[in-house]
């Protein structure tokens, strides 16, 4: 019709610094491949949970320092929007790594009673 124009939908994709830490979120058969050292040990299964916990702590610690390091030595964008958002970071940093020295403390306590190589054992497995 004369005077009508059809709209056609957008087809871009952006993805913003979170969405984009999203999508290189391993997918569970991933994650079950990357953990199988773990699930192939003779430890009991509540000391395999904490040692996967572990390593999923350790992995999205190293990606928020990095993102934190990226944005402050970032000069783009609006300067108080980066300085809040890297105040955010600081905080997901320190929230992560109290769960972490929590989680840490709980599989020293349940691997008390364990002998020397497995606790050798169950550090080779929490470093990955």
């Amino acid at each position: 019709m004369p005077g009508i124009t059809a709209m056609r939908p957008s087809t871009d994709v952006r993805i913003s610094m979170p969405g984009s830490a999203l999508a290189s979120t391993p997918s569970a058969k991933e994650a079950a491949a990357k953990n199988s050292d773990i699930d192939n040990s003779n430890l009991p299964d509540n000391r395999k949970k904490l040692i996967k916990r572990l390593r999923e702590l350790r992995e999205k610690l190293e990606q928020k320092v990095q993102e934190l390091q990226e944005l402050s030595n970032s000069t783009t964008g609006n300067p108080e929007q980066r300085r809040m958002r890297i105040d955010a970071l600081r905080t997901e940093v320190g929230s992560l790594t109290a769960v972490m020295s929590s989680v840490s403390a709980d599989l020293a306590e349940a691997t008390r009673k364990f002998t020397s190589d497995e606790k050798k054992l169950v550090g080779m497995l929490v470093m990955g």
